[in-house]
């Protein structure tokens, strides 16, 4: 293959092609810095949960459960309880689809005694539950 060949079809004489290329619109070149580019907690900050503990760190302690909240996350659908624990007050959160469903049906019962406990599912699985 001739030279003027080989650099049509590979985009170099050594076949290896040509150096990289930017691909950016209109190979317009940016540089990044290291310190420009952002967190992952501020590209997707996670507000709505602020203030609050995870049920799962409450596991087989009694707590009293006053109020909860439902929402639609980024990851499905969770649920913040105001709860009584030893006497404070605190905001925990689940996003246990069996939590959630358990709450929905004694909306109406609240405040309740209930204590979190891990059970293991059919499949083998864990998977946190009100007691």
């Amino acid at each position: 293959m001739s030279e003027k060949q080989n650099i049509e079809k590979h985009g170099s004489l050594d076949g290896m092609g040509a150096a990289p290329t930017n691909n950016t619109p209109n190979d317009e070149t940016k540089k990044m810095e290291d310190e420009d580019i952002p967190s992952f907690g501020e590209v997707r900050a996670e507000t709505e949960f602020a203030n609050t503990e995870l049920l799962t760190d409450y596991r087989n302690r009694e707590i009293i459960v006053r109020s909860f909240e439902m929402g639609e996350g980024g990851y499905g659908p969770y649920v913040i309880l105001s709860a009584s624990v030893n006497g404070g007050t605190k905001l925990l959160r689940t996003s246990s689809l069996v939590v959630i469903d358990q709450l929905q049906k004694i909306r109406d019962k609240l405040p309740i005694k209930a204590t979190p406990v891990e059970k293991n599912g059919k499949n083998g699985k864990k998977f946190l539950s009100l007691s």
